[in-house]
């Protein structure tokens, strides 16, 4: 993992975690939890808001919205750039509105 963590190579370092379950796990508790975790509170607070469909799964929609993000990293056709991530969520909102 050292060259990884040096190069910047995210498809080596997604092969290179998929190999190592310890250091998966290390890496989702250290970088992918706490931010999946924040993101939850936001999705329910919307609900509670009303600003989001009720029936949401909160936890299947972070998968919509960073399986994307993942998926890009791993197939650069196209940048992953703010332009990308605008149109993500705003295509994906459109499903998570209420009803």
């Amino acid at each position: 993992m050292d060259y990884v963590r040096h190069t910047g190579d995210a498809k080596s370092t997604l092969y290179e975690l998929q190999t190592a379950q310890s250091e998966l796990q290390a890496s989702s508790n250290l970088f992918l939890k706490p931010r999946r975790d924040a993101l939850r509170q936001i999705l329910k607070r919307g609900q509670e808001r009303k600003e989001l469909h009720p029936e949401l799964d909160p936890d299947l929609a972070i998968d919509c919205l960073y399986g994307p993000m993942l998926y890009h990293m791993l197939n650069p056709y196209a940048p992953l750039d703010r332009k990308f991530a605008r149109a993500l969520v705003k295509q994906l909102f459109k499903g998570f509105r209420p009803a």
